[in-house]
């Protein structure tokens, strides 16, 4: 695997998690504070 294809993967990876965690923050927003603090 190049380090072009490397950091592709690694950005869409990252792409996931931030939306992932963006929904969780709209269902729960209450929860997610908490466990951030």
């Amino acid at each position: 695997m190049t380090t072009l294809e490397n950091d592709k993967i690694k950005s869409i990876f990252l792409d996931y998690i931030v939306t992932v965690d963006f929904m969780r923050r709209k269902d729960c927003p209450q929860e997610t504070f908490n466990m951030t603090e």
